[in-house]
């Protein structure tokens, strides 16, 4: 099912930019523009997850490598060769960007970096700050020709199975005057500062995607970061920056396997990471104070996420909980947080003294993760963190909405990775009785970590890889 949903994606988007090819601003087209897999409704997904769905359309991709040579065949006739501008400030888009202002300032300088962002500040992330807002201009008139134009393109396939889908059309539509407001930013944006390179943390948002499309079509080059672990195809492909920097070999093999150049990827890491390895964090004194933690148990991060099954999820506190060598800290997902979907786990800390909620913003993971004796998470880069930090990690795949989906990011975790409540708690158990268990699973991690990430300085390769795209030895 997800293979075949995946494919038939990935043909209705080649089907969608080429009936959309001349809907047009300043030479970019609009349907490269939208992030597609937000165009289609629960309806639409369920006929892409049958196999004659692709039927219905001349062009097929029928296997993953074809997939960015797609796209490469509308890219390139954008693109103009890179150039070297050394007197060029590096851009860098804070969107998504997941970099502290620590790291930051020690990869980039003020002298020679500029935050783009949507704050009306002189300063961010201890960088200058550009108001990309000071740069829009007024696109009405030409927002409204292409609507006029693409309801044109949409009337004359009412029968089709996307185009002819109200909320498909609806999206792009109101889409529009947004996607040619920004592209007139961008290229503002260029027209002020000489840019040495550009930086992002993902092509997924509207603005970074159009900084680096418009970059290119200026010979600037780019690079965007890896924003999280692959757990979604559509939201990393495709690849529009001029070079991918990627965690690990896991994922350049996998963006290789997609059909794009290995020469455009670059295992980097990410970051975002580097704090692991440079910063001191919490003390264990203060972490125990701080934390209300009991020194004589074993403590537990438990990291949730949108979408649990909460009854397994709850199955899975109860089990830990009643068992007293186990203290348990629940840090609930920051979208949780935002959201104020949370009392579950506070109804879970009043029901157990061993438990505590972390519903504050301002705590910081890798305090926590650098005291803690272990950490169960859902399918995410927190069980990454945690293996960089040298602790056990146990895996409860407990997702809702992976219709779809099947993720193999974690699949050598073997039987640290569970679905079942019960058997994870048993896996759990173990490893903190039987030392064979503990030698199994740092092996596991060893080998786990060998592919996908290994970079300790990933804020000192960034910073070689924008020099070497820009043909500029590194100073640092």
């Amino acid at each position: 099912m997800n293979r075949t949903y995946l494919l038939n994606y990935w043909t209705l988007y080649t089907e969608f930019i080429d009936k959309f090819k001349n809907l047009k601003f300043k030479g970019v087209p609009l349907a490269l523009m939208t992030n597609f897999y937000q165009q289609i409704d629960e309806e639409l997904k369920r006929k892409m997850e049958h196999e004659d769905f692709k039927k219905l359309f001349l062009h097929q991709i029928t296997s993953p490598e074809q997939i960015q040579p797609f796209f490469e065949h509308w890219l390139n006739p954008l693109r103009k060769p890179l150039i070297s501008n050394p007197t060029g400030k590096i851009l860098i888009n804070s969107a998504f960007i997941k970099i502290p202002e620590k790291t930051m300032t020690r990869i980039f300088h003020k002298d020679n970096a500029i935050i783009l962002s949507n704050a009306r500040v002189l300063n961010q992330l201890g960088l200058p700050n550009e108001y990309i807002g000071k740069y829009k201009e007024n696109t009405k008139k030409d927002s409204d020709s292409l609507i006029t134009e693409a309801t044109n393109i949409f009337s004359d396939y009412e029968d089709h199975p996307a185009f002819g889908n109200d909320f498909f059309r609806k999206v792009f539509i109101e889409r529009i005057p947004m996607i040619v407001e920004t592209i007139a930013t961008v290229f503002n944006i260029y027209k002020k500062h000489q840019t040495l390179s550009v930086v992002v943390g993902t092509t997924e948002d509207i603005v970074s995607r159009t900084l680096v499309i418009v970059a290119s079509m200026l010979g600037i080059p780019s690079i965007c970061l890896q924003h999280g672990i692959l757990m979604g195809e559509e939201a990393y492909l495709p690849a529009f920056a001029s070079y991918m920097a990627v965690y690990g070999e896991y994922e350049k093999k996998w963006y290789e396997e997609r059909g794009l150049s290995n020469n455009r990827i670059s295992v980097i890491g990410h970051p975002r990471y580097d704090l692991i390895f440079t910063e001191k964090h919490l003390s264990k004194q203060f972490f125990v104070k701080q934390f209300k933690i009991d020194p004589h148990k074993l403590t537990l991060l438990i990291a949730t996420g949108p979408h649990l099954d909460l009854r397994k999820f709850g199955r899975l506190i109860d089990l830990i909980a009643t068992n007293s060598k186990y203290q348990i800290i629940i840090k609930p997902h920051p979208w949780e947080i935002g959201k104020g979907k949370y009392n579950f786990y506070l109804k879970l800390k009043s029901r157990y003294k061993s438990i505590e909620v972390i519903t504050n913003r301002s705590v910081n993971t890798y305090d926590l993760l650098s005291n803690v004796d272990g950490v169960l998470t859902s399918l995410s880069t927190m069980a990454l963190e945690g293996l960089l930090f040298n602790k056990p990690v146990f895996i409860y795949d407990f997702i809702n909405n992976n219709r779809n989906r099947s993720y193999d990011y974690y699949e050598s975790f073997d039987r640290f990775i569970q679905s079942d409540p019960d058997i994870l708690v048993n896996v759990l158990n173990n490893y903190y009785s039987d030392p064979n268990e503990n030698e199994s699973f740092n092996n596991m991690k060893n080998q786990f970590l060998a592919t996908k990430y290994k970079v300790k300085n990933a804020g000192k390769s960034l910073s070689n890889l924008i020099y070497e795209l820009a043909n500029i030895r590194s100073d640092e």
